[in-house]
């Protein structure tokens, strides 16, 4: 009878387990971009979808920075968080427009855009 390698016998004891692997986190998310992407293109010009629909990319970004920032421990912590923050406040003003373009019309400057532009800047 031949010996089996360590390798051999693990692959054995796990089966194809080991063998199929699912793709990294990163990638999928990554993947699935032009998806959203082309999905977005696809939504009606006119009503309120397409308006409802934008704030949420910004969202999946903060999220996503957030997500990375516990599950990998950067070195950089804080330059991430300020990413993180920016995003935040990039989102929060993508919602803020999205609320005053479906309660009627959006004045131009709109004191709570202006407002939130002004502390991104700062």
């Amino acid at each position: 009878m031949l010996a089996l390698s360590p390798a051999a016998k693990d692959l054995r004891r796990q089966g194809w387990r080991r063998l199929r692997r699912t793709p990294p986190t990163w990638a999928v998310r990554l993947a699935t971009i032009p998806f959203l992407a082309a999905l977005y293109l696809l939504l009606p010009l006119d009503g309120p979808t397409r308006v409802i629909a934008y704030p949420a990319f910004g969202i999946i970004g903060t999220v996503t920075i957030l997500l990375a920032i516990h599950r990998r421990h950067p070195a950089r912590l804080a330059s991430w968080r300020l990413l993180a923050a920016a995003f935040t406040l990039l989102s929060l003003g993508d919602v803020t427009y999205t609320i005053l373009a479906l309660s009627g019309e959006v004045p131009y400057p709109s004191w709570p855009t202006s407002a939130i532009s002004l502390a991104t800047s700062a």
